[in-house]
């Protein structure tokens, strides 16, 4: 794996510790996680994943390219993460500039409308430098 920058994106499996830092208003739900380990950690699989969404998301907002990698094994790896074994990872991210060496236009007629980064009608669905490859057709 070749990148600037890797993050890997773990959940908690005793996220419910903090339950009632974390979620103020029913303190109280911490005792159904807390006494359903299954339920715990598809929880806090799910979670992990829409937060991988939204890093993804910030990533390209600034103009960066985001390689997202599930479903990736990472037993041994997980053991170093500070509080041991509560630790899961979900997935892994390459964070930087991609290259366009070798990749081809996907073949497809459809068009990618973009905006400016400074409209005035909302946020750039992406930044106008990756402009000329949605135009292309190389994304």
């Amino acid at each position: 794996m070749a990148a600037p920058i890797t993050a890997r994106l773990a959940y908690d499996l005793e996220f419910f510790t903090d339950f009632a830092r974390l979620y103020p208003i029913r303190p109280e739900r911490a005792d159904i996680y807390s006494s359903d380990p299954a339920r715990a950690e598809n929880f806090a699989f799910q979670q992990s994943a829409l937060q991988g969404a939204y890093l993804i998301m910030a990533i390209h907002a600034v103009g960066l390219d985001a390689g997202s990698m599930g479903g990736i094994n990472t037993d041994a790896a997980d053991a170093e993460f500070p509080g041991g074994g509560n630790w899961k990872s979900n997935l892994l991210c390459n964070i930087g500039y991609g290259d366009l060496k070798g990749t081809r236009a996907h073949g497809s007629t459809a068009t990618v409308s973009t905006r400016s980064a400074t409209s005035s009608d909302g946020p750039a669905i992406r930044p106008d430098t990756k402009k000329a490859r949605w135009e292309a057709g190389l994304f």
